[in-house]
């Protein structure tokens, strides 16, 4: 599955994050408990009340993926992870907040899919806002951000990717529901969002691929999207 290409500009976010401590997810466990992890490319922190972080570093697992200290443990596996403690399981059944919610809402890809077409019907009579990145060297076409808004907040967000000479740009579609991103559609990848919570990923608009996607991948994802739509929207002096 081919992620989103990166334009020059986030090419720079991607590498800066890097250096940044891990962005923190809050999981919801059997129980009603919650559990607060940040994956990172290297090391995953854990996320202890009041205020303490517990770095884990990566260990071999049978399978899935697994982290620990020595004392606590963090093993992610099939979209759901547990914590342990000294051994002990204290936390399990652990999943991101929004997934496994039911039906009717948009984190199918075919309701998803209608959230877009209502969105592009709503901005065709409007007029974007238009944004140009450098070109990546002599004779490529920039690449373009066009922006749909109704009272400074974001509608709809058209990313059209640099090109060399004789190329077409792939485009890459941005909508939003109440100033919140909602809806990605790339040229490979479908992403649905709810409340900045990545519940979908999906390889085209019918079939959905996130079902079985390791927890771990789905959160890098959702943070590197968000960031790049982060720094998009700044371009306008926008905020997400």
């Amino acid at each position: 599955m081919l992620p989103l290409r990166l334009a020059p500009s986030a090419i720079l976010l991607a590498v800066a994050a890097c250096s940044s401590p891990p962005p923190p997810v809050t999981l919801v466990c059997e129980g009603g408990d919650s559990l607060v992890v940040g994956f990172g490319a290297r090391y995953t922190e854990l996320h202890l009340p009041p205020d303490r972080v517990v770095r884990l570093w990566p260990e071999p697992a049978a399978s899935g993926a697994r982290y620990t200290d020595g004392r606590y443990t963090v093993h992610e596996r099939g979209g759901e992870a547990l914590l342990q403690r000294g051994g002990t399981v204290i936390l399990r059944g652990c999943r991101a907040a929004a997934a496994g919610a039911g039906a009717g809402t948009t984190e199918t890809p075919e309701l998803a899919m209608l959230l877009a077409d209502s969105i592009d019907s709503l901005t065709a009579p409007m007029t974007p806002v238009e944004r140009q990145l450098q070109p990546q060297a002599a004779g490529w076409a920039p690449a373009t951000l066009q922006l749909w808004a109704d009272s400074a907040r974001p509608l709809r967000l058209e990313v059209r990717e640099a090109s060399e000479p004789g190329a077409v740009g792939a485009v890459a579609n941005y909508y939003f529901a109440d100033g919140q991103l909602a809806v990605v559609r790339g040229p490979v990848s479908q992403y649905v969002f709810r409340d900045t919570v990545l519940i979908l990923w999906a390889t085209d608009s019918t079939h959905p691929g996130g079902a079985d996607v390791p927890l771990r991948d789905m959160v890098a994802r959702q943070n590197y999207v968000l960031g790049e739509v982060r720094q998009y929207l700044s371009m306008f002096g926008l905020e997400q």
